[in-house]
């Protein structure tokens, strides 16, 4: 309520967007708040839902007329290993200066050790299965074996046809023989001796043949 009794009318904030910038040198952040008195501001280090994190919260509020206000929220996290407990604000010509100095002796993060691999087991030869290398190789070697028995029937075969050629030539020159006698021989009983080994080698002849025939 006013002065003269007239109900206090409802504050109307206005956004205010503050300028930051960070000097690495000085380790300071710099807050641009024009306007902006000592205790209309206030600079907090408060904790997030994460164990162990902070950030540094700026608020301020200022009247400009009447019932209209001018606020700004800034929240911003503390540099990298500065010392929370050393933070300090100073205000100087419409400038936040945020002191954050760093520890003197930083705490060194461990190093994540690498997780060394385990080494795979390998699976012992199975001498039962065969590579298809093998497989393959197979009917070549049948193949090879096919052909040198076939050679080997041949090589078997030959003198089989080189005997009863032989023994078909050795008749025909006996029978040559006993022909040329036949017509020279005069005597009934030298031609029935002539005609009886003439069968004789005929039998011989035949029997030899057969025989090497069923082997």
């Amino acid at each position: 309520m006013e002065a003269d009794g007239t109900p206090t009318p409802p504050k109307v904030y206005e956004d205010f967007k503050p300028r930051t910038e960070w000097i690495p040198e000085d380790d300071t952040l710099v807050v641009y708040v024009p306007g902006f008195a000592k205790h209309q501001m206030r600079v907090q280090l408060v904790s997030t839902t994460q164990p162990g994190s902070t950030i540094l919260r700026i608020t301020g509020e200022r009247r400009l007329h009447h019932n209209t206000w001018s606020k700004f929220r800034i929240e911003i996290p503390p540099s990298e290993n500065s010392d929370l407990y050393k933070i300090s604000a100073k205000l100087e010509g419409g400038m936040l200066f945020i002191k954050q100095p760093k520890l003197n002796n930083p705490a060194a993060k461990p190093k994540e050790e690498s997780p060394t691999p385990m080494p795979t087991p390998q699976k012992p030869a199975d001498e039962s299965n065969v590579s298809p290398k093998t497989a393959e190789e197979k009917p070549t070697q049948t193949s090879q074996t096919n052909t040198e028995n076939k050679e080997n029937r041949k090589d078997q075969d030959v003198p089989e046809m080189s005997v009863q050629e032989k023994a078909l030539e050795n008749y025909k020159w006996a029978v040559g023989v006993l022909a040329t006698k036949l017509k020279t021989s005069r005597n009934t009983v030298d031609k029935m001796v002539i005609l009886l080994i003439g069968l004789m080698i005929g039998i011989y002849v035949s029997n030899t043949i057969k025989s090497f025939l069923k082997v």
